[in-house]
């Protein structure tokens, strides 16, 4: 599928909608992030929409789930907590999932959409632990800490793959459904 002639507020409102698959109670890791920020890319382009669209949700996610349901990792922070640790390496790898969606999902096949999530997968795993282990807040700066903090991780990988081939099928799969539905049917009422 060619992505370049797409409706660009059709794709933030499907971003929009796969922010949320955050916020609603879910299995630890079964969202849509690497999912849409391949999305993004996608369908956006490499540009500053692109890039803002799923960093700001992104971030707004995080915003609300550190204030909430994950403020008691937090007992430091007086008021609103605005930064974690954890931020930049997440939004390193999604910029990276971005621009990889900008490149290699312009034309997209089904099986470019599954190598690119089992990618997106793998990225996120991997530059997030490693971001976990550099803070040196849960494991030493260590070797043994590195492998420590890839084992724990483990569990986490075999979700999060399930995750975002499942998201990138529905995202890609529902917007060229919803594109279609929504601009062939104008161009059906505009010709009678």
């Amino acid at each position: 599928m060619n992505t370049e002639k797409k409706g660009s507020k059709l794709a933030i409102g499907f971003i929009i909608a796969a922010v949320a698959t955050r916020l609603i109670p879910h299995v630890p890791n079964f969202t849509a992030m690497e999912s849409l920020s391949l999305f993004a890319g996608a369908y956006l382009g490499w540009k500053a929409l692109a890039i803002l669209a799923p960093v700001i949700t992104w971030y707004f996610s995080d915003l609300i789930i550190n204030n909430t349901v994950s403020r008691v990792w937090y007992p430091d922070v007086e008021g609103i907590v605005w930064y974690a640790d954890y931020m930049p390496t997440v939004y390193i790898s999604a910029l990276i999932m971005i621009f990889a969606g900008s490149k290699i999902l312009k034309k997209w096949t089904p099986g470019k959409l599954a190598i690119s999530a089992l990618g997106a997968t793998v990225l996120f795993f991997i530059v997030s632990n490693f971001g976990t282990w550099m803070s040196g807040t849960l494991y030493p700066k260590t070797g043994a800490g590195l492998i420590a903090c890839f084992t724990a991780a483990l569990p986490f990988l075999k979700t999060s793959l399930f995750s975002t081939l499942a998201f990138t099928a529905v995202l890609f799969g529902g917007y060229e459904w919803a594109y279609k539905y929504i601009y062939d049917s104008n161009a059906n009422v505009e010709l009678t």
